[in-house]
């Protein structure tokens, strides 16, 4: 009897991810957002090529987790277009611990990267009209 083995989705270019985030004052914790938040953006859209999120994210498939470390003054400068779940990040503390989990990678139909490049180009790449 054959087994199947089941492939992951890996993470490409114009593939809609959708990603759970926990955020945290210390690494595995989760008191910036208690509750995990998800996610969803179009990989690969960003106005200047890949965001350094996005270069972290190009090594990961359905189903990965991941972490990352980052100063509060540079979560524009890593995540840029990419609008990441609401956080209110302290003055005072140093960096912010990530830890993400892809849920889900599929393919993008035409309406949602229309949307995606609509809102991208309104924005003109600003990250505070993106959230951050």
């Amino acid at each position: 009897m054959a087994q199947t083995i089941e492939q992951k989705s890996p993470i490409q270019a114009l593939k809609k991810v959708t990603l759970l985030v926990n955020a945290g004052t210390q690494p595995d914790g989760n008191d910036l957002n208690p509750k995990s938040s998800t996610f969803e953006f179009i990989f690969g859209l960003g106005i200047e090529g890949l965001t350094p999120f996005e270069f972290l994210l190009s090594k990961q498939s359905e189903g990965d987790t991941f972490s990352l470390k980052v100063h509060p003054h540079d979560v524009c400068k890593t995540f840029q277009h990419i609008t990441l779940p609401s956080f209110d990040f302290p003055e005072s503390i140093e960096s912010v611990f990530f830890k993400f989990q892809v849920i889900k990678v599929e393919d993008a139909n035409s309406r949602e990267l229309i949307k995606a490049m609509a809102e991208l180009s309104s924005c003109g790449g600003s990250c505070e009209c993106c959230g951050h």
